[in-house]
């Protein structure tokens, strides 16, 4: 399954770095749930790698982070690391080969779980 990267900056000027299937939905969520207007905005092309490359960059601005996926970091820093090495972000094994099985593996079993308790609410 393929997804997006966003990079969003809200009024107050603290940054987000997530990732969705759905970015523009995601993001009217954030602002329809935080109750603040979102300034800047950055959405990645479509990638398989989606959920690694988030993590790097929450890795690459641990030191900054304010709360959450929030970062206190400038918003265009944030999608310069983004744009600098992007192929650094895929996994590869010992053969070289990108893997993304265990990320598939796992995104099913969520919505299995995810399924089966939507199930059980409804009884």
């Amino acid at each position: 399954m393929s997804g997006y990267v966003y990079i969003i900056e809200n009024e107050f000027g603290r940054v987000k770095i997530g990732s969705s299937i759905y970015p523009d939905d995601r993001i009217r969520m954030i602002e329809t749930q935080s109750g603040s207007v979102t300034t800047k905005r950055f959405i990645s092309d479509q990638r398989e790698y989606y959920k690694e490359t988030e993590k790097a960059l929450h890795e690459k601005f641990a030191s900054s982070r304010a709360v959450g996926e929030w970062f206190d970091v400038p918003f265009s820093t944030a999608v310069e690391a983004f744009h600098q090495e992007p192929q650094q972000y895929q996994r590869t094994n010992s053969k070289g080969s990108r893997s993304g099985m265990v990320t598939g593996i796992r995104l099913k079993l969520d919505k299995l779980l995810f399924d089966k308790r939507m199930s059980a609410n409804q009884l």
